[in-house]
């Protein structure tokens, strides 16, 4: 649905004409996330999931770190984000050197890839930084199913 505060945002800014005029979809779609904006809380979600195990996790402890419900608005107050020894990251999120994304490119990550490599670090939101150690592939596509990672105790995020 649309909001009632869009459609008005809406026609104040496409105004009135005598002459016909198209006007882009995209208008309508501004004044949407505008008015929204102000009003909805954020979250989370991970569409294609990549399990990562925390190897160095003390048994089934989970932490809660804490997040702002709105990045500009501290009066909807905060949510509890749950971390343990598995959480799942965005597969678009790791780049695989040996897989079809590494073969494509020759095993080198794109220019400015700033996410998590095979060996390298990466810092995960209000968490901690970890580090991939292994990875466990699909035998018959070889996609990645599962990351094996350390994380760093130090780096843990607002402290």
């Amino acid at each position: 649905g649309v909001p009632p505060a869009a459609l008005r945002l809406f026609c104040e800014r496409v105004g009135i004409s005598k002459t016909d005029s198209n006007i882009d979809y995209s208008n309508l779609e501004d004044c949407v996330r505008e008015t929204m904006d102000a009003t909805s809380a954020r979250a989370f979600c991970v569409l294609k999931p990549l399990l990562v195990t925390i190897t160095n996790w003390n048994g089934d402890e989970m932490e809660q770190f804490e997040a702002d419900r709105h990045p500009k608005i501290a009066e909807m107050g905060k949510r509890g984000i749950p971390f343990g020894k598995q959480v799942y990251i965005e597969r678009s999120d790791f780049f695989d050197v040996d897989g079809p994304e590494g073969q494509t490119s020759k095993g080198r990550s794109p220019k400015g890839f700033k996410r998590l490599l095979p060996n390298g670090n990466v810092r995960l939101r209000y968490a901690y930084v970890i580090q991939c150690d292994e990875i466990d592939r699909d035998p018959d596509t070889n996609e990645p199913i599962e990351l094996k990672c350390t994380y760093v105790p130090e780096t843990r995020a607002g402290v």
